[in-house]
């Protein structure tokens, strides 16, 4: 369970960083048809849920819903075609110097 008043307090690009490294483990986990991949993938989801109940701005809000469709796509529909797209979306967070 996130910790709403912990989560809000972080500025957006460390909240990304955390829901990038859950979205990444989805996705290993997902390829190595893990049993555990329902696990990360319902924490990816409720960071990406905390994140979208405050304000963000529009921009915020679209991109992190389109990054839940392609989630929900991955493990509901079995589509792999944006797993990659979906690294290189979170790895620009990871590579920003000052956090």
């Amino acid at each position: 369970m996130v910790d709403i008043d912990k989560w809000n307090a972080m500025p957006t690009h460390v909240k990304f960083l955390n829901i990038g490294s859950e979205i990444n483990r989805t996705i290993n986990l997902y390829e190595k048809k893990s049993p555990y991949v329902h696990g990360s993938f319902d924490r990816a989801l409720e960071l990406i849920d905390a994140t979208l109940k405050p304000s963000l701005g529009f921009g915020g809000i679209w991109e992190l819903c389109r990054v839940r469709e392609l989630l929900c796509a991955l493990v509901f529909q079995d589509n792999t075609d944006n797993n990659a797209a979906l690294k290189r979306y979170f790895d620009t967070f990871a590579l920003k110097k000052n956090y």
